[in-house]
């Protein structure tokens, strides 16, 4: 009776690993000059931002988790051409800055990027990645308003990367 016990635990246990690597992952990250200040008697600047999705799926193409974060790289160059930011320089992602991105005063509900994106993580598990795409946007910005209660920023790149890191997903 023990061994019977036994081996069914095993099976059972056999069986959530299974089902756990029937999950797949995918990432991408994509990058949009978001902004060119082109030199000419005064310095100039570039500002890249990367927006990174990873997405879990269970085998059915729901998403059981999802991180979103970007990392806006601004660089600043004479109007002779020389780069002047320094080599070497760090660049912090949106969700490592945390309050340091300092958008909660502008803000409509008072929330700091980290926060409104957890909001859009969150309202995303659950959902399929199509359920997730077509919900609605005005200018970028969602309309839903179960997601607008913590979620107010422009969302479209988000969604993109979202879409292709379903598409990548193994």
């Amino acid at each position: 009776m023990k061994k019977i016990v036994a081996l069914l635990l095993v099976l059972v246990l056999c069986m959530g690993i299974t089902s756990a690597m029937a999950d797949k992952l995918g990432t991408y990250i994509s990058t949009v000059v978001s902004k060119a200040n082109p030199a000419g008697e005064k310095d100039g600047a570039y500002q890249a931002d990367a927006t990174m999705c990873a997405v879990v799926l269970d085998d059915n193409g729901i998403i059981k988790s999802v991180k979103f974060d970007v990392v806006q790289v601004k660089l600043g160059f004479t109007a002779a051409g020389a780069v002047t930011t320094e080599a070497g320089t760090v660049i912090a992602s949106k969700e490592e800055l945390k309050d340091g991105y300092n958008m909660r005063k502008a803000s409509p509900i008072q929330k700091e990027w980290f926060e409104q994106a957890a909001h859009l993580e969150q309202w995303c598990v659950g959902k399929t990645v199509a359920e997730v795409l077509s919900t609605p946007l005005e200018g970028g910005k969602p309309t839903d308003a179960d997601l607008v209660t913590g979620c107010t920023v422009t969302v479209t790149d988000y969604l993109a990367a979202l879409a292709k890191a379903a598409e990548l997903a193994k």
